[in-house]
Protein backbone atom coordinates (compact mmCIF):
# COMPACT_ATOMS: atom_id res chain seq x y z
CA UNK A 1 0.00 0.00 0.00
CA UNK A 2 1.57 3.33 -1.08
CA UNK A 3 2.33 5.64 1.84
CA UNK A 4 1.48 9.34 1.73
CA UNK A 5 3.12 11.90 4.01
CA UNK A 6 0.86 14.87 4.86
CA UNK A 7 2.57 18.17 5.68
CA UNK A 8 0.27 20.70 7.39
CA UNK A 9 -0.17 23.12 10.31
CA UNK A 10 -2.45 22.81 13.31
CA UNK A 11 -4.69 25.55 11.89
CA UNK A 12 -5.68 23.17 9.08
CA UNK A 13 -5.98 20.01 11.19
CA UNK A 14 -9.71 19.43 10.64
CA UNK A 15 -9.58 19.63 6.85
CA UNK A 16 -6.37 17.57 6.80
CA UNK A 17 -8.11 14.82 8.78
CA UNK A 18 -10.81 14.73 6.10
CA UNK A 19 -8.10 14.69 3.42
CA UNK A 20 -6.39 11.77 5.15
CA UNK A 21 -9.66 9.82 5.27
CA UNK A 22 -10.21 10.36 1.53
CA UNK A 23 -6.63 9.26 0.78
CA UNK A 24 -7.14 6.12 2.88
CA UNK A 25 -10.39 5.34 1.06
CA UNK A 26 -8.41 5.45 -2.20
CA UNK A 27 -6.20 2.60 -0.99
CA UNK A 28 -3.25 4.67 0.20
CA UNK A 29 -1.77 4.85 3.69
CA UNK A 30 -1.71 8.45 4.93
CA UNK A 31 0.57 9.62 7.74
CA UNK A 32 0.61 12.91 9.59
CA UNK A 33 1.96 13.85 13.01
CA UNK A 34 -0.94 13.90 15.45
CA UNK A 35 0.65 12.66 18.65
CA UNK A 36 4.42 13.10 18.51
CA UNK A 37 6.00 15.03 21.40
CA UNK A 38 9.49 16.37 22.18
CA UNK A 39 11.12 18.72 19.69
CA UNK A 40 14.23 16.70 18.82
CA UNK A 41 12.52 13.29 18.75
CA UNK A 42 9.49 14.73 16.95
CA UNK A 43 11.65 16.14 14.17
CA UNK A 44 13.60 12.90 13.77
CA UNK A 45 10.33 11.01 13.34
CA UNK A 46 9.07 13.55 10.82
CA UNK A 47 12.16 13.22 8.65
CA UNK A 48 12.09 9.42 8.95
CA UNK A 49 8.49 9.29 7.69
CA UNK A 50 9.33 11.63 4.81
CA UNK A 51 12.13 9.29 3.71
CA UNK A 52 9.83 6.26 3.97
CA UNK A 53 6.93 7.85 2.06
CA UNK A 54 6.00 7.28 -1.57
CA UNK A 55 4.22 10.61 -2.05
CA UNK A 56 4.56 13.93 -0.21
CA UNK A 57 1.28 15.88 0.05
CA UNK A 58 1.62 19.52 1.06
CA UNK A 59 -1.65 20.94 2.48
CA UNK A 60 -1.37 24.54 1.31
CA UNK A 61 -2.79 27.44 3.31
CA UNK A 62 -1.48 30.83 4.33
CA UNK A 63 -0.43 29.32 7.66
CA UNK A 64 1.45 26.38 6.16
CA UNK A 65 3.26 28.65 3.69
CA UNK A 66 4.41 30.75 6.67
CA UNK A 67 5.42 27.67 8.68
CA UNK A 68 9.15 27.04 9.04
CA UNK A 69 8.48 23.34 9.72
CA UNK A 70 6.37 22.88 6.58
CA UNK A 71 8.91 24.75 4.48
CA UNK A 72 11.74 22.53 5.69
CA UNK A 73 9.62 19.38 5.22
CA UNK A 74 8.75 19.95 1.56
CA UNK A 75 12.24 21.14 0.66
CA UNK A 76 13.72 18.03 2.28
CA UNK A 77 11.24 15.87 0.35
CA UNK A 78 12.32 17.59 -2.88
CA UNK A 79 16.00 16.92 -2.12
CA UNK A 80 15.12 13.25 -1.57
CA UNK A 81 13.45 13.11 -4.99
CA UNK A 82 9.96 12.47 -3.59
CA UNK A 83 6.86 13.11 -5.68
CA UNK A 84 5.29 16.27 -4.26
CA UNK A 85 1.56 16.96 -4.61
CA UNK A 86 0.38 20.41 -3.45
CA UNK A 87 -3.23 20.38 -2.21
CA UNK A 88 -4.97 23.70 -1.61
CA UNK A 89 -7.01 23.41 1.61
CA UNK A 90 -7.87 27.03 2.53
CA UNK A 91 -8.84 30.37 1.03
CA UNK A 92 -6.62 33.44 0.97
CA UNK A 93 -3.61 31.84 -0.74
CA UNK A 94 -1.97 33.79 -3.57
CA UNK A 95 -1.19 30.79 -5.76
CA UNK A 96 0.81 32.97 -8.15
CA UNK A 97 3.23 33.69 -5.31
CA UNK A 98 3.99 30.07 -4.43
CA UNK A 99 7.70 29.14 -4.24
CA UNK A 100 8.99 28.40 -7.77
CA UNK A 101 9.58 24.73 -7.00
CA UNK A 102 5.91 24.37 -6.02
CA UNK A 103 4.37 26.66 -8.61
CA UNK A 104 5.51 24.40 -11.49
CA UNK A 105 3.50 21.49 -9.99
CA UNK A 106 -0.22 21.35 -10.75
CA UNK A 107 -2.06 21.50 -7.43
CA UNK A 108 -5.38 19.98 -6.40
CA UNK A 109 -8.01 22.42 -5.10
CA UNK A 110 -9.47 20.59 -2.12
CA UNK A 111 -11.59 23.47 -0.81
CA UNK A 112 -14.67 21.85 -2.39
CA UNK A 113 -14.04 18.23 -1.39
CA UNK A 114 -17.02 16.49 -3.07
CA UNK A 115 -16.00 17.75 -6.51
CA UNK A 116 -12.25 17.25 -6.03
CA UNK A 117 -11.92 13.72 -4.61
CA UNK A 118 -11.82 12.17 -8.09
CA UNK A 119 -9.14 14.64 -9.17
CA UNK A 120 -7.17 13.92 -6.00
CA UNK A 121 -7.36 10.20 -6.71
CA UNK A 122 -6.17 10.75 -10.27
CA UNK A 123 -3.27 12.90 -9.09
CA UNK A 124 -2.16 10.30 -6.52
CA UNK A 125 -2.45 7.43 -8.99
CA UNK A 126 -0.54 9.40 -11.60
CA UNK A 127 2.62 10.09 -9.63
CA UNK A 128 5.81 8.57 -11.05
CA UNK A 129 7.19 5.33 -9.59
CA UNK A 130 9.10 5.69 -6.35
CA UNK A 131 12.79 6.31 -6.87
CA UNK A 132 15.47 5.00 -4.52
CA UNK A 133 16.81 7.45 -1.98
CA UNK A 134 19.94 9.34 -3.06
CA UNK A 135 23.32 8.30 -1.71
CA UNK A 136 24.53 9.94 0.34
CA UNK A 137 21.35 11.32 1.86
CA UNK A 138 21.01 15.11 1.87
CA UNK A 139 21.82 16.87 5.11
CA UNK A 140 18.71 16.78 7.33
CA UNK A 141 17.23 20.22 8.06
CA UNK A 142 17.58 21.66 11.55
CA UNK A 143 14.81 21.35 14.09
CA UNK A 144 12.42 24.27 13.49
CA UNK A 145 12.17 26.33 16.65
CA UNK A 146 8.96 28.16 17.36
CA UNK A 147 9.08 31.92 16.82
CA UNK A 148 8.24 32.47 20.49
CA UNK A 149 11.06 30.13 21.44
CA UNK A 150 13.53 32.31 19.55
CA UNK A 151 12.17 35.44 21.27
CA UNK A 152 12.45 33.74 24.67
CA UNK A 153 16.10 32.96 23.98
CA UNK A 154 16.80 36.61 23.09
CA UNK A 155 14.99 37.91 26.17
CA UNK A 156 16.89 35.53 28.45
CA UNK A 157 20.32 36.39 27.03
CA UNK A 158 22.85 37.92 29.41
CA UNK A 159 24.19 40.40 26.86
CA UNK A 160 22.84 43.97 26.99
CA UNK A 161 19.97 44.56 24.58
CA UNK A 162 20.28 47.67 22.43
CA UNK A 163 17.42 50.12 21.91
CA UNK A 164 16.74 48.62 18.48
CA UNK A 165 16.73 45.06 19.86
CA UNK A 166 14.31 45.98 22.64
CA UNK A 167 11.97 47.76 20.21
CA UNK A 168 12.05 44.80 17.80
CA UNK A 169 11.26 42.34 20.58
CA UNK A 170 8.23 44.36 21.67
CA UNK A 171 7.04 44.65 18.07
CA UNK A 172 7.39 40.89 17.52
CA UNK A 173 5.54 40.15 20.75
CA UNK A 174 2.76 42.56 19.73
CA UNK A 175 2.30 40.64 16.49
CA UNK A 176 2.32 37.30 18.31
CA UNK A 177 -0.24 38.63 20.79
CA UNK A 178 -2.77 39.03 17.96
CA UNK A 179 -3.01 35.22 17.87
CA UNK A 180 -5.21 34.25 20.82
CA UNK A 181 -3.46 30.86 21.04
CA UNK A 182 -0.25 32.66 22.03
CA UNK A 183 -1.83 34.84 24.71
CA UNK A 184 -0.44 33.20 27.85
CA UNK A 185 3.04 32.67 26.41
CA UNK A 186 3.28 36.23 25.09
CA UNK A 187 2.32 37.71 28.46
CA UNK A 188 4.97 35.56 30.12
CA UNK A 189 7.64 36.80 27.69
CA UNK A 190 6.52 40.43 28.08
CA UNK A 191 6.83 40.07 31.85
CA UNK A 192 10.33 38.58 31.50
CA UNK A 193 11.39 41.40 29.20
CA UNK A 194 9.90 43.97 31.61
CA UNK A 195 12.12 42.66 34.43
CA UNK A 196 15.40 43.09 32.50
CA UNK A 197 17.72 45.55 34.25
CA UNK A 198 18.82 47.15 30.96
CA UNK A 199 15.28 47.89 29.80
CA UNK A 200 14.76 51.45 28.58
CA UNK A 201 12.08 53.44 30.37
CA UNK A 202 9.85 54.06 27.35
CA UNK A 203 10.00 50.35 26.45
CA UNK A 204 8.89 49.55 30.01
CA UNK A 205 5.93 51.92 29.64
CA UNK A 206 4.93 50.26 26.36
CA UNK A 207 5.13 46.80 27.94
CA UNK A 208 3.00 47.96 30.88
CA UNK A 209 0.39 49.17 28.41
CA UNK A 210 0.40 45.81 26.61
CA UNK A 211 0.03 44.01 29.95
CA UNK A 212 -2.72 46.36 31.09
CA UNK A 213 -0.76 47.60 34.07
CA UNK A 214 -1.28 51.08 35.55
CA UNK A 215 1.23 53.69 34.43
CA UNK A 216 4.25 53.87 36.71
CA UNK A 217 5.82 57.23 37.72
CA UNK A 218 8.89 57.84 35.60
CA UNK A 219 10.87 60.17 37.85
CA UNK A 220 10.50 60.20 41.64
CA UNK A 221 10.96 63.37 43.69
CA UNK A 222 14.37 62.37 45.05
CA UNK A 223 17.44 60.77 43.59
CA UNK A 224 20.19 59.05 45.52
CA UNK A 225 23.55 60.32 44.37
CA UNK A 226 26.99 58.93 45.01
CA UNK A 227 29.52 61.73 44.59
CA UNK A 228 33.16 60.80 44.28
CA UNK A 229 36.05 63.20 43.76
CA UNK A 230 39.25 61.76 42.31
CA UNK A 231 42.45 63.72 42.90
CA UNK A 232 45.27 62.69 40.61
CA UNK A 233 46.89 60.36 41.53
CA UNK A 234 45.05 59.78 44.82
CA UNK A 235 41.39 58.72 44.95
CA UNK A 236 39.39 60.31 47.78
CA UNK A 237 35.80 59.24 48.32
CA UNK A 238 33.41 61.79 49.77
CA UNK A 239 30.58 59.29 50.36
CA UNK A 240 26.90 59.07 49.54
CA UNK A 241 24.14 61.47 50.47
CA UNK A 242 20.63 62.39 49.44
CA UNK A 243 19.93 65.48 47.38
CA UNK A 244 16.44 66.83 47.04
CA UNK A 245 15.84 67.76 43.41
CA UNK A 246 13.01 70.22 43.89
CA UNK A 247 13.21 72.25 40.67
CA UNK A 248 10.95 70.52 38.18
CA UNK A 249 10.90 71.00 34.41
CA UNK A 250 8.09 69.43 32.38
CA UNK A 251 8.07 69.62 28.59
CA UNK A 252 6.76 67.74 25.57
CA UNK A 253 9.88 65.57 25.47
CA UNK A 254 10.01 64.53 29.12
CA UNK A 255 10.69 65.68 32.64
CA UNK A 256 13.74 67.00 34.50
CA UNK A 257 14.69 67.72 38.08
CA UNK A 258 17.52 69.83 39.44
CA UNK A 259 19.27 70.79 42.66
CA UNK A 260 22.52 72.22 44.02
CA UNK A 261 25.21 70.82 46.32
CA UNK A 262 28.74 71.67 47.47
CA UNK A 263 32.05 69.79 47.28
CA UNK A 264 35.10 70.72 49.37
CA UNK A 265 38.31 69.22 47.91
CA UNK A 266 40.99 67.78 50.15
CA UNK A 267 43.58 69.00 47.69
CA UNK A 268 43.07 71.70 45.03
CA UNK A 269 43.75 70.82 41.42
CA UNK A 270 42.27 68.59 38.73
CA UNK A 271 39.32 66.52 39.88
CA UNK A 272 36.85 64.15 38.38
CA UNK A 273 33.35 63.98 39.79
CA UNK A 274 31.48 60.71 39.40
CA UNK A 275 27.70 61.10 39.69
CA UNK A 276 25.50 58.06 40.01
CA UNK A 277 21.78 58.74 39.68
CA UNK A 278 19.05 56.14 40.10
CA UNK A 279 15.50 56.86 38.94
CA UNK A 280 12.63 54.36 38.77
CA UNK A 281 14.96 51.38 38.94
CA UNK A 282 17.30 52.64 36.19
CA UNK A 283 20.76 53.94 36.98
CA UNK A 284 22.98 56.42 35.20
CA UNK A 285 26.64 57.13 35.90
CA UNK A 286 28.51 60.10 34.46
CA UNK A 287 32.07 61.45 34.76
CA UNK A 288 32.69 65.22 35.05
CA UNK A 289 36.27 66.56 34.96
CA UNK A 290 36.78 70.01 36.51
CA UNK A 291 39.40 72.31 38.07
CA UNK A 292 38.72 73.27 41.67
CA UNK A 293 40.89 75.47 43.94
CA UNK A 294 38.49 75.79 46.85
CA UNK A 295 35.04 74.60 47.94
CA UNK A 296 32.65 74.69 45.01
CA UNK A 297 28.93 74.68 44.45
CA UNK A 298 27.42 72.63 41.66
CA UNK A 299 24.08 72.49 39.91
CA UNK A 300 22.89 69.00 38.99
CA UNK A 301 20.08 68.43 36.48
CA UNK A 302 18.74 64.98 35.67
CA UNK A 303 16.37 64.66 32.73
CA UNK A 304 14.28 61.83 31.32
CA UNK A 305 13.52 61.93 27.59
CA UNK A 306 10.39 60.22 26.34
CA UNK A 307 11.75 60.21 22.80
CA UNK A 308 14.92 58.25 23.59
CA UNK A 309 13.77 56.53 26.77
CA UNK A 310 17.06 57.50 28.44
CA UNK A 311 18.22 59.63 31.33
CA UNK A 312 20.84 62.34 31.02
CA UNK A 313 22.82 64.04 33.76
CA UNK A 314 24.25 67.55 33.48
CA UNK A 315 26.62 69.08 36.00
CA UNK A 316 27.23 72.85 36.07
CA UNK A 317 29.82 74.51 38.29
CA UNK A 318 28.57 77.56 40.18
CA UNK A 319 32.10 78.39 41.39
CA UNK A 320 33.72 81.54 40.03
Amino acid sequence: MPTVFLSYTEDDEEVVKALAEDIEDMGHEPWFDTDLIGAQEWWKQILSHIRASDVFVFAISRESLDSTACDREWRYAAELGKSILPVLVADGVAVNLLPPALSVIEFVDYRTQPRQVARLAGALNGVPPVRPLPEPLPEPPDVPLSHLGVLAEQIGAEATLSREEQSTLVLDLKRAQSDSANGVDVRLLLDRLRRRRDLLAYIAVEIDELLGRPEQPQVPATAELTVEVVVVPTRLVFGSFLIRLDDVEVGSDGIGRGGTFQVAPVHPGEHRLTVKVEFAGLSRETQHPFELRAAGEFRLTARYSRASGEYSVELESRTD
